[in-house]
């Protein structure tokens, strides 16, 4: 009947979607920290720990952060001897983004929002919770709609998944918490540092995933998404995916002024290969639009990761994702791999980017991220411009 209805645009299923992480292991933090590089360099690496200062962060990010954990953050200084925690790798010198050199260089000339379309945050964990976004215009608890957007008490953002203002559950929101912690934690003497640790750049989280396999539909992202950009976000993090190719999904993102930065998927499991979504799509990561930037997965060695999905045509970059290092639910900290981590890199990167320059577009700074990436062969045939962003050139880039 809907089908025959004139003014339907669309009648289709409400597909699923899940987020796209591949392994996880805790870290147990009433310990010292573990060192997993070569022995031989352990001692240096405590008294490097040792002689760090800490930061103001409203003004600067210190290029030598004091974090008791940051040694193990190769996806921003990679001195090649990380060598794996889910897997074992010959770590490669340089395989980074170049975060030191971007901190030294980068002032910010303008604001930007992260909108994470993903599972909740844990708002109240105080390494997170200063850049996370606040809807200024929402009087908490008074269980009004003060600003008029259709959503009551949303002051954190929206849970669509549960279709209510919470977005933070416990341990189901361990994905959506590690990715805005990669992105934003603050840099001070205690856990990791976030790339974009600056006042000018803060997470909405938007809840679109949920209970206990993260999964969500074609509404709840939609829905996600238009929120996201109507409260102000520029840039959308989609570490999420499906094998559907989903019109209405499509259609939204087309439509929309933000500039995505999407996962590229993973194989089902640890023990499978990731595909080529060029002969076998993977959505929205495969949509051909100019507004999109497909993420795969490298590991410290500089190699897509096995069970990354990789696409000479549909992937733009690949990003660190393997053993990336941040806050999961209830101040733990995880490793996680897959391109669920990728994709928070590339839209920290591109929030620093973007607000490098006053006049700079969403569509000058994709360019810019492409250009300016660092190069590999080993990856020319896996990702469009077979490199991995270079912070430190992006953001310096006239």
């Amino acid at each position: 009947l809907l089908e025959a209805d004139s003014s339907v645009d669309f009648c289709q299923p409400n597909f699923e979607y899940s987020a796209d992480v591949i392994q996880t292991s805790y870290l147990d933090m009433s310990q010292l920290p573990v060192y997993y590089g070569a022995e031989d360099e352990e001692d240096s690496m405590d008294r490097q720990i040792g002689g760090q200062a800490s930061i103001n962060i409203a003004e600067e990010h210190t290029t030598s952060p004091a974090d008791p954990f940051y040694y193990l953050q190769w996806a921003l200084e990679n001195k090649g001897d990380f060598t794996g925690i889910n897997d074992r790798v010959a770590p490669k010198e340089g395989v980074d983004i170049g975060a030191k050199e971007a901190w030294t260089s980068y002032k910010a000339k303008k604001s930007a929002v992260i909108a994470l379309v993903d599972t909740g945050v844990d708002y109240e964990n105080t390494e997170i919770s200063e850049h996370l976004w606040v809807n200024r215009n929402e009087i908490a608890g008074n269980g009004l709609d003060d600003d008029g957007n259709g959503y009551i008490d949303d002051v954190h953002g929206w849970n669509f998944y549960g279709n209510n203002n919470q977005i933070y559950a416990g341990s189901e929101d361990d994905h959506g918490t590690h990715c805005a912690s990669s992105m934003v934690s603050i840099s001070n003497t205690s856990g990791i540092a976030g790339i974009a640790d600056y006042s000018n750049i803060s997470v909405m989280s938007v809840k679109a995933l949920g209970g206990s396999n993260g999964g969500g539909t074609t509404l709840t992202v939609m829905k996600a998404i238009v929120y996201a950009e109507q409260n102000g976000a520029s840039i959308c993090n989609l570490s999420l995916g499906t094998s559907v190719n989903d019109r209405l999904l499509y259609r939204t993102m087309k439509a929309s002024g933000m500039l995505f930065v999407v996962a590229a998927g993973n194989s089902p499991s640890p023990s499978e290969n990731g595909r080529d979504i060029d002969s076998q799509p993977c959505y929205p990561a495969s949509y051909d639009l100019d507004n999109i930037l497909t993420v795969a997965n490298v590991d410290a060695g500089g190699n897509i990761h096995h069970t990354s999905n990789y696409g000479r045509v549909s992937v733009d970059l690949a990003a660190p994702g393997s053993d990336i290092l941040a806050f999961t639910a209830d101040r733990r900290l995880a490793f996680m791999t897959g391109t669920s981590m990728a994709a928070p890199i590339v839209s920290a990167s591109a929030a620093m980017v973007y607000t490098a320059s006053e006049d700079r577009t969403l569509a000058d700074t994709a360019l810019i991220l492409k250009k300016t990436a660092k190069r590999d062969p080993v990856l020319w045939e896996s990702v469009s411009t077979g490199g991995i962003p270079d912070l430190g050139k992006a953001v310096s880039w006239k």
